[in-house]
């Protein structure tokens, strides 16, 4: 099943999700956010840093497709068996199921029911990128 996302910055590059005029730039400083009283003035990270819609796009791209996967479609929203998500520039190899079912077997347990495969940096800053005979495995809880 194909899901797309319905609100991409290419489609709303001037508003939320993308960067509107009167945004506040990332490096602004609250003081000078709230002179020239842009409209996310109150909402620094915190870093002090303001949103920038190619960066918070790709956090509500990924919290859209999980709720949408399983919370709202019928056929999916009470499936307790594996998922794989495939972003639309993957491309599988011959062995992949192979693949995955060994890594279901030995890392899919009742505390960690995710696999996410990637080629960014592991937050512990071990890129695995290149190295396709690599598999990185982080444990992580969510609160």
């Amino acid at each position: 099943m194909q899901i797309f996302y319905p609100y991409s910055i290419e489609m709303y590059p001037d508003e939320f999700p993308g960067e509107a005029p009167n945004d506040c730039k990332r490096d602004t400083s609250k003081e000078t956010a709230l002179e020239l009283n842009c409209i996310n003035r109150e909402w620094a990270d915190q870093y002090g840093h303001y949103r920038e819609g190619k960066l918070v796009q790709i956090k509500h791209h990924w919290w859209w497709k999980a709720l949408r996967v399983f919370a709202q479609l019928e056929a999916t929203k009470d499936f307790d068996g594996l998922f794989l998500f495939l972003e639309e520039d993957f491309v599988l190899v011959h062995d992949f199921i192979h693949l995955l079912k060994l890594m279901q077997s030995k890392y899919v347990h009742k505390d960690n029911k995710i696999i996410t495969l990637t080629t960014d940096p592991d937050p512990n800053g071990v890129s695995i990128q290149g190295n396709s005979d690599q598999v990185g495995v982080i444990s992580q809880l969510c609160n």
